[in-house]
């Protein structure tokens, strides 16, 4: 149908209670089930729908159907649909012959509203949050709940991503060992649902024991819309923040430098998820040079620079990071945090003598 023809249906039905309330409200009109989405992506016009009409006669179906559950029939919602106005619009005719009933089955699935509110629910209310950015990004139930209150439907066009890093590397398939993490797109048409104005998604995460995950959008053409990484586990962050705070620092800066059992720890309150984006530097210079590695004794010092989402977590409006140290003694450490761009952001320096 025309674009038109589709407005003159969403006002016929808008405001009326559904047949179906799902995914799409369904409703039953004219020989014709009018399905309605909004807010909407465009996307969502681009599938099929089955639609398995079951009649108030059998004797009107071709007798090869006799017995069967209706006449399935499918739609392509890009022939019989339209987006506009941020809503997608569909008109699906239904058989000539009296229809007793019919069900409706979304091509790929879609997730329920009313299961994707449930969820959100027990999500803010039960679940842990683990990073903001462009989507509150939270643990509950074994998935990762996305949930966004005010949702541009335009942005659920792009993929979710994650990287997955398990605990012990031998618990991913062995093409993917030498890498370190699996990766997985997330379809918020297939995965998501648009709840009260906003956007909510889930994935369900693998069942081996996870260490961190990072995840975000990328803009199409390259470049990030969003990028979060967080520990799923913040329990030993959380101790050895508490171990390390207890005591004065080595150093004070945008974090606070801790030495504890043979570890440096970063330690920041109050602190966001901004703040642990930056890469981390680590030079450390030993007593004796021949105790570096070959390749690292023309420096005069080690390189553990590393990423805090592998490496710490945030937890009750603070965070902390730990790094083991290595076991020779060491004389002297340079630590910060640095973006390739612009340089550094912070640096400390301090002797060790130990």
């Amino acid at each position: 149908e025309s674009r038109d023809d589709l407005r003159t249906v969403y006002e016929a039905v808008r405001g009326r209670e559904p047949a179906v309330d799902g995914a799409f409200d369904v409703h039953h009109i004219d020989g014709a089930l009018a399905l309605v989405m909004e807010p909407c992506a465009p996307a969502f016009v681009e599938w099929g729908l089955t639609v398995r009409a079951l009649p108030a006669d059998a004797a009107n179906l071709p007798a090869w159907r006799r017995g069967a559950a209706g006449e399935p029939r499918v739609f392509g919602l890009a022939h019989y649909g339209a987006y506009f106005d941020g809503k997608c619009v569909a008109s699906l005719p239904l058989p000539a012959y009296p229809v007793a009933d019919f069900k409706v089955r979304w091509s790929p699935e879609l997730l329920d509203v009313g299961e994707a509110r449930e969820k959100a629910r027990r999500a803010r209310e039960n679940g842990r949050l683990l990073a903001s950015a462009e989507y509150d990004v939270y643990l509950a139930d074994g998935e990762l709940a996305y949930l966004q209150e005010a949702c541009d439907p335009a942005e659920t066009e792009r993929w979710i991503e994650l990287k997955v890093y398990p605990e012990r590397v031998e618990d991913l398939p062995e093409s993917l060992r030498e890498q370190g993490y699996e990766r997985f797109r997330l379809d918020f048409h297939v995965y998501g649902a648009f709840v009260d104005g906003g956007c909510a998604a889930f994935f369900h995460l693998p069942d081996y024991p996870i260490a961190a995950v990072r995840t975000g959008q990328s803009i199409e053409g390259g470049g990030e819309l969003w990028r979060a990484g967080f520990a799923l586990n913040a329990e030993p962050y959380r101790l050895a923040y508490e171990a390390a705070v207890s005591g004065e620092p080595l150093a004070r800066s945008a974090f606070d430098v801790h030495m504890a059992d043979g570890a440096l720890v970063y330690a920041k309150e109050p602190c966001v998820q901004e703040d642990t984006r930056a890469r981390f530097f680590l030079h450390v210079a030993p007593e004796r040079a021949s105790d570096l590695p070959e390749e690292r004794r023309r420096h005069g010092f080690d390189n553990l620079d590393f990423d805090f989402f592998l490496n710490g977590a945030l937890f009750d409006g603070k965070c902390a990071a730990r790094i083991p140290l290595p076991d020779y003694p060491i004389a002297s450490i340079r630590t910060g945090q640095f973006v390739g761009s612009v340089g550094e952001i912070w640096s400390a320096e301090f002797e060790v003598g130990r």
